[in-house]
């Protein structure tokens, strides 16, 4: 099974959401009187709220600040008992906050801890965070998180704007004095004795207790502090007490709550060696020799054996730091995707421990990132695909990221060589990339090449292409820091953690340890374009001349600060807290603030390790694509790079002294609604400079990754395991991961059936035929899986067939079989009826006889006559026809269309061509689905596909509904209706006149069964392929496959329309076979049993409804690794045996699948937000 992403918050112009759901404990608590975990915290939740609402709005407690509050990142949150799915009371959590999930996580369980640890303590398998490391603690919270489908928030306005904004408000006044010790006392002791009151639930001693008193002391603690000040402490008799209880409320209070047994820690490994020689090169320690160009190459494999050759062919022990020491270049790294890690079969249990945000990936995390509209994902330039040299220009011209499995960069050292060299056989890492190209295996590919340099000015700096200094913040391992450079700021202490993993962080956290952890890291690549004429129009100038210029960077352009005016490193903004010299949204002064304070206790630093790309600006050159390729190294992506990123896109780095909505000026675009300014000046009244509102932005996002840095051990293991994956051992008698994976579907599939079956015991039958149906039918279960387990079990534990209220299930791939080859047991005259309702009844609802092979004969030879040939050269044409119409109105943002009408408007131009229905130009049936759109012509009549899924459905699904037995009486007589006026209008009529392809062969059988014969050998193809179409489509854009697919039809698609349907054969139907198995349709049919007689251990009577589970068949095969597709089809069409309705049209279904794919497939597409919808672009 796909390792998936843990369930995820929504993310809205920067505000995030957390919902969570924890069971509640069972049983009493330790208490004197009888009390239930629900009643203790019920009685909790509602003192908390009271004394808020007191605090607030009654009695302002100013002498006690808000414990939420000092978070200063908490928007709202409410908590509320609610039953669970499975019976049981939990608790459910619902909290908007600023930023991203990981930092505010963090700051919860340090700063929030305590409350929620009395809160939470009633809910089964919570960790505490007084005793518990942060990373467990954040653990529990994503195993009890649940997925937000919708969320909406008002205003991107942070918390902190909120205390700026009524700081702007105020009259400019001093800050208050110090509360004195009686006011303090006062306005705490309410509080204190409500908190008091509960301890009769929570009681003092205990574990509970101890939760209960050490959320008072954070709830209250300017008291707390006071109390307990070592130096001049306040007595408890200097508490203004009134009653006993208040005395005793003091009492309790001044106890100290006992230390915690330290939880235990892996020690920190202390690298031996400088630089770990275990990492890999350039990350922690620089090379040996400043690169001057190079290239990063975008590399796509076929399967794990190409990565596990790939891997050992670049011979890991020379990639990593210390190996890098020891000469002068081409240096080279090797990353990967999560798709990479996924295609080389690195374990779950591995990728389960990855991140949530590279599980997730960039694009997903856009919101947080503040990557909106034009830096959107679903509007970035993605690379070319121009390598080979001499093949670019291949279709597609950009690659889709999803495609890319691993990352190669290729760095090397050329003084001599110029700064900016086209990527061409001159420039300096041209060589090494076609050296390394030579050494590939087969079924690994360069897809892109991206080339770097380095500008580097007379005095050996790096500058990017605006002109400044670059790279004069990065962190320095101690030991590599020049003689005679300044010592480091608190802020700037080194911590191998921070960029490697496996040692001790920032944080102080216990590192993730292990031979696949330590020394990996992770990295971070942003293609920035840099618009040097849209910055020039921003500051009046050229950048080098321009002093505003200097102020929007926080830097001159040689590299000296705003501050003191050196090009040192070792400055902070501690004299200049209102932005006088260095303005508070200055780029480097965002992404750096160079301090600390209560709400950033650590300060997020990131390895870059970027170069530019395109030539200098010039004015011949002005035109031309220039940048740089950000990266950066980090152990950490959501607590160092997007917290940095996030600010520069208008988070509070400068905390509550900025407002959020002054961005920095060059690298982040406004939100529609902000104030386009840069504010500087002194204070207290610096002025807003407004900054064009049209035009480009001096730099635009193109594209980006997420990526995995392996070590050097880390290397050798996925190569390992991309091997074992490519070359399977011989077959063991000891059960290997998938009958592990079969044994564990299997058992839940018991439990659910247990379920159905006590429902049945509880409700009657025809609630427990209700649950069934829903198990089986309903998208939710078989998305989530439960209908999976349901057919394992079934297979696994019943020996394939199961009774039950819906029917009698037949499961194994050989009882389907068994049932569809013996018409004679298993009746399908059980449609008729249905047939009689809606379109008429026709040879599809006859058991195996004379009258059958007389109706049946005609109509199945027409179809067996169409070649996979026929059918693709159609589909493929009429494909890309509806495309290029589409295509020639696109804009050049694209043009975004819905699966479903490309499919509809293929399939109904297919059936003019083989069924002569729609007739053609002047046809009054509709084309596309059922419903018609307001103002439609023939509004009134049927459609073509969608009135044939209706009745499709109602005759083959065992059990369907009120609203499907209408629907499909309904279409059916309409569609009947339909072909009728047509064969009975005056002159020539629709039988003699249809010269299609199939049409043309029913001429000859009687006009009184030809509207239905018509209509049913369509029905049976329409929704069939127009299903399947669907299914493979949203399945492949989902797991991102479409894109690989793309990629390897463009490599033969120049072949010519002769060698198509090859080329798709090879290409696309081993993926298209794949999802047939995953997602047939239909899944279910069914049949009569028509005598007693035993079908595996169940034994049948006469008239017993049996549900034939041709998924389950289709999830068997999928398990076994075979491709056969038959049970899709009823049965194999061959020789004198075969199946009674097995299907005829094999060969023309596969022929207008595999044709719609190709013909796609050979556009340039896009993603977007919809599974549903793609891009065409021009």
């Amino acid at each position: 099974m796909p390792t998936l992403a843990p369930a995820t918050s929504r993310t809205l112009r920067g505000i995030t959401d957390l919902t969570l759901a924890a069971p509640l404990k069972r049983g009493l608590v330790v208490a004197p009187d009888a009390r239930s975990h629900e009643t203790r915290l019920t009685l909790l939740l509602r003192s908390l709220n009271t004394l808020r609402y007191a605090s607030l709005e009654i009695d302002p407690a100013s002498a006690i600040p808000d414990m939420i509050d000092r978070v200063r990142a908490l928007q709202s949150f409410r908590l509320a008992l609610t039953d669970g799915f499975d019976g049981s009371r939990q608790l459910l959590l619902a909290v908007s906050f600023d930023g991203g999930w990981e930092p505010y996580m963090r700051r919860v369980w340090r700063d929030l801890g305590p409350l929620l640890d009395v809160i939470f303590c009633n809910c089964e398998g919570y960790l505490l965070a007084r005793t518990h490391a942060y990373a467990d603690y954040a653990r529990w919270v994503r195993s009890a998180q649940r997925n937000t489908e919708f969320f909406y928030t008002a205003s991107p306005v942070t918390v902190n704007d909120l205390h700026w904004l009524r700081e702007q408000q105020r009259t400019p006044a001093p800050p208050p004095p110090r509360a004195s010790d009686a006011t303090l006392a006062a306005q705490a002791l309410p509080g204190l004795t409500a908190l008091y009151r509960l301890t009769e639930l929570y009681p003092s001693g205990t574990a509970d207790g101890d939760c209960l008193l050490h959320a008072a002391h954070h709830l209250l603690l300017p008291l707390w502090e006071r109390m307990s000040d070592t130096a001049s402490p306040l007595p408890p008799s200097a508490i203004p007490c009134r009653t006993p209880t208040e005395e005793a409320a003091v009492a309790w209070f001044t106890t100290r709550v006992k230390p915690s047994p330290a939880a235990p820690v892996a020690k920190c490994p202390a690298h031996r060696h400088w630089p770990p020689p275990d990492a890999q090169a350039g990350i922690v320690k620089a090379l040996p020799a400043t690169p001057t160009h190079g290239a990063l190459l975008l590399i796509e494999c076929d399967d794990a054996n190409a990565i596990a050759r790939l891997v050992r062919q670049l011979d890991p022990a020379t990639l990593g730091a210390r190996a890098a020491q020891a000469h002068a270049g081409p240096w080279r790294n090797l990353f990967f995707t999560l798709a990479g890690l996924k295609k080389a079969r690195v374990p779950d249990g591995l990728l389960a421990c990855m991140p949530a945000e590279f599980l997730e990936g960039m694009e997903a995390r856009a919101a947080v990132l503040g990557d909106l509209e034009a830096d959107h994902p679903q509007h970035w330039t993605l690379p070319e695909r121009n390598w080979p040299l001499d093949g670019a220009g291949a279709t597609p011209a950009r690659v889709a990221l999803a495609s890319v499995h691993l990352v190669v960069q290729i760095l090397v050292a050329d003084t001599a060589a110029p700064g900016w060299q086209a990527l061409n056989t001159d420039h300096p890492a041209c060589t090494p990339i076609k050296d390394f190209e030579k050494q590939m295996p087969p079924g690994a590919r360069i897809l892109s090449v991206q080339p770097l340099h380095r500008n580097i000015d007379a005095h050996g700096r790096a500058r990017e292409h605006f002109g400044f200094a670059d790279g004069l913040s990065n962190p320095v391992h101690p030991d590599d820091r020049p003689a005679g450079s300044p010592a480091a700021g608190a802020w700037d202490r080194w911590a191998l953690g921070d960029y490697l993993l496996g040692y001790g962080n920032s944080h102080d956290d216990p590192p993730l340890q292990g031979r696949f952890w330590t020394d990996s890291t992770f990295l971070v690549v942003r293609k920035l374009r840099q618009d040097v004429d849209a910055l020039q129009a921003m500051v009046g100038g050229p950048p080098a001349h321009s002093e505003l210029a200097a102020l929007m960077v926080g830097r001159h352009q040689d590299g000296r600060n705003l501050v003191d005016g050196t090009p040192d490193n070792a400055f902070d903004y501690a004299n200049d807290p209102a932005g006088a010299q260095c303005p508070l949204h200055a780029h480097v002064r965002r992404a750096n603030p160079r301090g600390l304070r209560p709400d950033l206790q650590v300060l997020p630093r990131i390895l870059r390790r970027g170069m530019s790309y395109g030539p200098p600006h010039t004015a011949q050159t002005a035109q031309e694509e220039r940048g740089v390729v950000f990266m950066a190294y980090n152990a950490s992506i959501a607590e160092q790079f997007e917290l940095i990123q996030s600010w520069l896109s208008g988070g509070n780095s400068g905390g509550e002294g900025t407002y959020s909505g002054q961005r920095d000026p060059i690298f982040a675009r406004p939100r529609p609604g902000d104030r386009d300014s840069f504010v500087f000046g002194p204070h207290p009244q610096p002025a807003p400079l407004p900054l064009p509102a049209a035009g480009p932005r001096p730099v635009a996002l193109q594209w980006g990754l997420y990526l995995f840095v392996p070590s050097v051990p880390a290397l050798e293991d996925i190569a390992r395991f991309a091997a074992e994956a490519g070359c399977p051992v011989a077959a063991s008698t000891a059960p290997g991961p998938a009958s592990a994976e079969r044994a564990a579907e299997a058992k839940k599939g018991a439990i659910v059936i247990a379920k159905l079956k006590a429902a049945e015991s509880a409700l009657g039958l025809a609630a427990a035929r209700e649950q069934w149906k829903l198990v089986l039918e309903d998208l939710g279960a078989r998305q989530n899986g439960t209908s999976q387990w349901l057919w394992t079990a079934v297979r696994d534990l019943h020996g394939g067939v199961l009774r039950t209220p819906y029917g009698v299930l037949v499961g194994s791939r050989d009882r389907v079989m068994e049932v569809l080859g013996d018409d004679r047991s298993f009746s399908a005259t059980g449609y008729c009826p249905r047939m009689a309702s809606s379109f008429g009844t026709i040879y599809l609802g006859m058991d195996q006889g004379p009258e059958y092979r007389t109706l049946s004969t005609v109509p199945n030879e027409a179809i067996m006559a169409v070649t996979r040939r026929q059918a693709f050269d159609a589909a493929f044409a009429d494909t890309r026809t509806v495309l290029d119409g589409w295509r020639a109105g696109a804009g050049a943002a694209g043009f975004s269309f819905d699966v479903k009408d490309l499919v509809d408007a293929v399939l109904a131009a297919i059936c003019t061509q083989f069924f002569g229905l729609p007739e053609g130009p002047g046809s009054s049936m509709r084309i596309g689905g059922w419903q018609a759109r307001i103002g439609q012509a023939n509004a009134d009549q049927p459609s073509c596909p969608g009135h044939f899924g209706a009745p499709s459905r109602y005759m083959f699904q065992p059990n369907p509904g009120e609203g499907a037995v209408q629907q499909g009486q309904d279409h059916g007589r309409a569609l009947k209706d339909y072909v009728e006026a047509r064969l009975h209008a005056g002159g020539p009529d629709l039988q003699s006149t249809n010269d299609s392809v199939i049409g043309a062969k029913l001429r000859g059988i009687p006009k009184a069964q030809y509207a239905s014969t018509l209509i049913g050998i369509m029905m049976g193809f329409l929704p069939t392929v127009d299903g399947t179409l669907r299914s493979a489509l949203y399945e492949w854009v989902a797991d991102s496959s479409l894109w690989s697919l793309q990629l390897a039809w463009a490599v033969h698609d120049g072949a010519g329309p002769s060698a198509a349907l090859a080329t798709a054969g090879a290409v696309i139907e081993p993926a298209l076979r794949r999802t047939m198995q995953l997602r047939p349709v239909p899944e279910l049919v069914w049949r009569t049993a028509t005598a007693r007689r035993m079908l595996g251990a169940v034994e049948l009577a006469p008239g017993e409804r049996i549900v034939v589970g041709i998924v389950s068949a289709m999830q068997q095969n999928l398990q076994e690794g075979s491709p056969d597709l038959w049970p899709v089809f009823g049965g194999r069409r061959a020789g004198e045996q075969h199946p009674t309705h097995a299907c005829p049209g094999y060969e023309m279904a596969m022929g207008v699948m595999l044709g719609v794919l190709a013909g796609l497939l050979g556009a340039e597409l896009r993603p977007s937000l919809s599974l549903t919808v793609l891009r065409l672009m021009p």
